[in-house]
């Protein structure tokens, strides 16, 4: 009989406020931003749908030229997705920013239009829960389990073919 099962836990780093982080994300609501900021938090790897997240971002970028995508994180994947954004043309707009730490990420989400999490295949999808607590909408495929949960709870939502957003309040695309 199997009694523990894996699991992951979210963590906040100790210096998270509340207070502050609605302060500061009233704060950048004040004045749309010059650049539209995703970002990606998780590790370079197949299942991830990086390549998916790339060639929508290659879509966004023929429309507009005022946005960016942060990738964090790193794994098997990296040098491919360096090259596959060269190819595309995209070195300007793409940013590899390794691992961060929590503190480093949490401002990241507040400097952010939304963090993307494109995965085929994600257990839970904690990065959701951190992105949603520093007020940083969240595009997530269908097939986290988080995105699930989040559409059930009745807090609005709109769920589409390739997954769930939460609605963006500066839209930008």
């Amino acid at each position: 009989m199997k009694i523990a099962y894996r699991c992951q836990a979210a963590a906040l780093p100790h210096s998270y406020d509340a207070k502050s982080v609605l302060a500061s994300y009233q704060a950048r609501n004040e004045k749309p931003p010059e650049v539209f900021r995703f970002l990606y938090v998780g590790r370079l790897s197949i299942e991830k749908g990086l390549n998916d997240l790339l060639d929508a971002f290659l879509q966004i970028r023929a429309k507009r030229d005022d946005v960016k995508l942060d990738l964090i994180g790193a794994g098997p994947l990296r040098d491919e997705l360096i090259a596959r954004v060269a190819k595309l043309n995209l070195q300007d707009t793409v940013s590899f920013l390794g691992a961060k730490s929590m503190d480093a990420i949490g401002e990241l989400f507040l400097q952010s239009a939304a963090l993307v999490l494109p995965s085929h295949s994600e257990p839970w999808g904690l990065v959701v829960n951190e992105s949603l607590s520093y007020g940083c909408p969240v595009v997530v495929s269908n097939v986290c389990v988080a995105c699930r949960i989040w559409s059930w709870t009745g807090r609005p939502a709109t769920r589409s073919r390739l997954g769930m957003s939460t609605p963006c309040p500066r839209p930008c695309c």
